[in-house]
């Protein structure tokens, strides 16, 4: 199998599993307004740092995660369209989108990006 392919697949599983986690959230939570409005509640009258964890979580959010998600199939997309004029290029923008999931059991070595 080219590697190329099988880093994409990778990738784009990566991302469906972000995308279901965050829509199961959103489910949890439901709420087209920032999640700084439901963090906060948990937060008040705690220290400032407490509040800047919050703050993350906002930014973390599941509405956030989806248009992340999307961006990156996006990416994916351009890298995959212009292989043949960018394949060096499309090479180190996969192995850059795979370098988030290294952790993940399936990630291989020979991915690492070259930063």
């Amino acid at each position: 199998m080219d590697m190329d392919v099988d880093i994409r697949e990778f990738i784009l599983a990566r991302i469906r599993e972000e995308e279901d986690r965050a829509r199961y959230a959103a489910e949890a939570h439901p709420t087209d307004a920032s999640w700084w409005a439901f963090t906060e509640q948990l937060s008040s009258g705690r220290d400032p740092a407490i509040r800047r964890v919050f703050r993350h979580i906002d930014k973390h959010s599941p509405r956030q995660v989806l248009i992340d998600c999307a961006a990156k199939g996006q990416i994916l997309k351009a890298a995959a369209k212009h292989d043949d004029e960018l394949a060096p290029f499309s090479a180190y923008i996969l192995r850059c989108l795979a370098a988030s999931y290294r952790d993940h059991p399936d990630f291989k070595k020979e991915w690492a990006a070259y930063v």
